[in-house]
């Protein structure tokens, strides 16, 4: 997934990151000190970009992937909760044995 976010000076940057999904929401892993949360704190509008095949042709032909553009709030949670330890635990094995700061 390329996830899209406003930076400093109002800068537009975007990054490739891995995702996981409950269903209903988009969980991305990152240490909050980095630039992606720090600029997600001070504005919470984010877009992103899911690409994916459409069926096997696209094994054989050279043709692009589909892709699914939107927008949302991002919201930065912490690894303490508990219900997001659930989704996080898709992320890394041994949950329970991370040490927080």
């Amino acid at each position: 997934m390329v996830l899209s976010i406003t930076g400093e000076n109002n800068k537009p940057h975007s990054s490739v990151v891995e995702y996981q999904s409950d269903g209903n929401s988009l969980y991305i892993q990152m240490v909050s000190e980095i630039i992606k949360a720090r600029d997600i704190m001070k504005n919470d509008k984010v877009s992103g970009t899911i690409h994916f095949w459409k069926n096997f042709l696209h094994e054989i032909l050279p043709a692009p992937p589909a892709e699914l553009h939107f927008t949302a709030k991002a919201e930065i949670i912490s690894k303490e909760d508990k219900d997001e330890r659930k989704v996080l635990k898709k992320f890394i094995k041994n949950t329970e044995s991370i040490s927080i700061k």
